[in-house]
């Protein structure tokens, strides 16, 4: 955890952190959409509001649905922070916080800066999550 009040939930596998501590979001089993398993698993983690999602490849399209939850439960999202995603549908309710595209060697990355999104190497992922938690 970078601060007291701010937690880091990861979904899908990401790259090492470099010694934060982050929450791993692990979808329970069961015959529900996968969104609506990841979002109950994030509620029953509840972690600390402000948030910061990281969500690392086909795990980023949840990321509209994961949002809406984060509101309904009045949990305050500071950043997304996605890593090689498949990219999530841009609707009026998402993105409801600052976007961040983070890309590996070879990752396309215009359709992120199409959108207005800040993009950038993986490699500058723990300084990043430093600065997003700065801002709160």
């Amino acid at each position: 955890m970078l601060s007291a009040v701010t937690d880091v939930m990861v979904l899908g596998d990401a790259p090492d952190f470099g010694g934060l501590k982050v929450t791993q979001v692990t979808a329970p089993a069961g015959e529900a959409p996968l969104a609506a398993r990841v979002c109950a698993e994030i509620t029953r983690l509840a972690p600390t509001p402000p948030l910061i999602v990281i969500a690392v490849g086909d795990q980023a399209v949840l990321l509209p649905a994961v949002a809406l939850a984060q509101r309904a439960a009045r949990r305050q999202v500071l950043a997304y922070v996605l890593i090689d995603p498949e990219y999530p549908a841009v609707s009026e309710g998402w993105p409801d916080a600052r976007v961040h595209v983070l890309g590996s060697s070879g990752v396309e990355l215009r359709t992120a800066e199409l959108r207005g999104w800040e993009t950038g190497p993986v490699t500058g992922l723990r300084d990043l999550i430093a600065e997003i938690s700065a801002l709160q």
